[in-house]
């Protein structure tokens, strides 16, 4: 098996995706004004600065939906766009088109 995967890796990409609605997951953007981190909470992907008319910070996360709220309390600050999505897109520069 492992010498089937490493094949996949060295002729192209490989990239497993799963059904978020049955694994009862939630992805997670926020958009808060500009934090000082010192520890990521739980269920955190990144935590990354945005520099756009001010200073931000992004904050990704892939959260059961019953805790999103408590997440967000967890940042000690009010978040100015929230995105909640069982999908998840991935577009780079030499990706096709995207039809929604």
């Amino acid at each position: 098996m492992r010498r089937i995967l490493s094949n996949f890796y060295s002729k192209g990409y490989l990239l497993f995706l799963f059904d978020m609605r049955k694994a009862n997951l939630l992805m997670l953007a926020l958009v808060v004004p500009k934090l000082r981190v010192k520890r990521m909470p739980p269920f955190t992907f990144a935590i990354r600065d945005v520099y756009s008319m001010g200073r931000y910070t992004l904050v990704t996360a892939l959260i059961p939906p019953p805790l999103v709220d408590r997440y967000i309390d967890c940042l000690g600050a009010e978040p100015l766009v929230v995105v909640r999505s069982y999908e998840y897109l991935k577009w780079g520069p030499f990706s096709p088109p995207l039809e929604l």
